[in-house]
């Protein structure tokens, strides 16, 4: 009968002490799962933009404790995409755990700046986008990520050996595909380039300087134009315009205001357009596509933060600026509104969204004066802007960080509605 007992015993400790093992084990979650470990202490905050179809975003959550169990607080406010079936979430999350797990069938990811040391997306089969620029991933297996089609693996730590089987793993690209290793310690070499090219994939280094497109507004006659930013001097005049104030790129189409607050849609390429309507604010000093969600933003005169209503041009305002003399507006691809204002110093702001709030980032050091225009070169993530001023009229490259600012070269003309053609698709 002791023995009995004393088994017993034994049996039930050693119960007791599996479970206590188990009790902090990651439980097996039967989802399509991404992965990834962060240098960030446990308490911190990271931002990330995720995406997934309609349909699939009930089922989408983070685990940020590591504990494989769905908690409150875990699954992300998802939002519809406008103009899309998807819906996305973009918050910031504190983590409790240095390896976060993020569940579901996630199409996009957008995780910059978070301290991310590894990724593994191997078991997640319907990623169409990742982003994880400026952070110290040293390899990655992209090998099961056949929808594949734009992948940013810029300002990390990939060598040679681990660009080269990034290259050797992507999915051939029924459209454009876009991969970009700017920054890192090694750059993709000539049969990178080529084993790329042969499945459709586009690859930096290897592009030519890209071409932007905007409306001159000065001197007269008024002009829709292109030009290659390495050389802003040769402006090419495509097609006579309206006296375009503000426009913005999106899927195919340029939508502007003139001075007289007319709203066009404007055939990218040709310059053909037609009036659509009109604001219903006032003039627009600027104008921006947020790609993350489909947005169109403007500036209004009273220096108000909008939202564009595509097929008419209402504009439906988020709220003061708090910011006088705001001229122009862009915005990254991971939806991050930035803003300059006339003066002396031409001061560059952030903008909140939701709110409509900037808060000052720097001084460019560079006078402005008139209407200005600035653009994202989405691909490359540059941050292009069209100066104007009285004697002087520049193409500047501008570092959002900090805008600092380096000169590309005088264009001697006020642009207006500066853009960079993009399709997310």
């Amino acid at each position: 009968m002791k023995k009995l007992k004393l088994t017993l015993s034994v049996v039930i400790l050693t119960l007791i002490a599996f479970a206590g093992c188990k009790k902090n084990e990651p439980t097996e979650v039967n989802q399509p799962k991404i992965t990834f470990t962060t240098e960030k202490k446990v308490g911190s905050e990271i931002i990330l933009y995720i995406e997934a179809e309609e349909g699939d975003e009930n089922d989408v959550w983070i685990d940020l404790n590591n504990n494989g169990k769905k908690e409150i607080g875990e699954s992300p406010e998802m939002e519809k995409v406008p103009s899309k079936d998807a819906y996305y979430s973009e918050k910031a999350h504190i983590i409790e755990s240095q390896t976060i797990t993020i569940y579901g069938k996630i199409t996009s990811l957008i995780a910059n700046e978070i301290g991310m040391k590894t990724l593994d997306v191997t078991k997640n089969l319907f990623l169409k986008v990742i982003d994880i620029k400026n952070n110290k991933v040293k390899t990655l297996d992209v090998k099961n990520n056949r929808s594949l089609h734009t992948l940013n693996c810029s300002d990390n730590l990939f060598d040679a050996t681990a660009i080269s089987k990034i290259i050797a793993d992507l999915p051939s690209s029924t459209g454009v595909g876009k991969v970009y290793f700017n920054n890192c310690p090694d750059k993709p070499t000539e049969e990178d380039v080529k084993a790329a090219e042969a499945k459709n994939w586009y690859i930096e280094p290897g592009a030519t300087p890209p071409t932007a497109y905007g409306f001159k507004i000065y001197p007269e006659p008024e002009k829709y134009i292109s030009f290659s930013v390495d050389k802003p001097h040769t402006v090419k005049e495509i097609e006579n315009s309206p006296n375009i104030y503000a426009a913005a790129y999106y899927a195919g189409t340029v939508y502007g205001y003139d001075h007289e607050q007319n709203f066009y849609h404007i055939t990218h390429g040709t310059g053909h357009y037609e009036k659509k309507g009109q604001s219903n604010q006032g003039k627009i000093y600027g104008m921006t596509c947020d790609y993350s969600t489909g947005t169109l933003y403007c500036i209004t005169a009273n220096y108000e933060l909008g939202k564009v209503n595509l097929d008419n041009g209402a504009v439906t305002l988020i709220g003061d600026l708090e910011v006088e003399n705001m001229i122009t507006l862009a915005c990254s691809l991971e939806g991050k509104l930035y803003g300059i204002t006339l003066g002396d110093e031409g001061k560059f702001y952030s903008i909140n969204k939701s709110t409509g709030k900037a808060t000052l980032i720097g001084d460019t050091g560079v006078k402005t004066i008139f209407i200005q225009s600035m653009a994202f070169h989405h691909p490359s993530g540059i941050l292009y802007w069209a100066h104007s001023e009285n004697y002087t009229d520049n193409l500047y490259q501008v570092n959002p960080a900090d805008a600092s600012v380096t000169n590309l070269g005088a264009h001697g003309l006020e642009i207006t509605g500066l853009y960079f053609p993009y399709d997310t698709n």
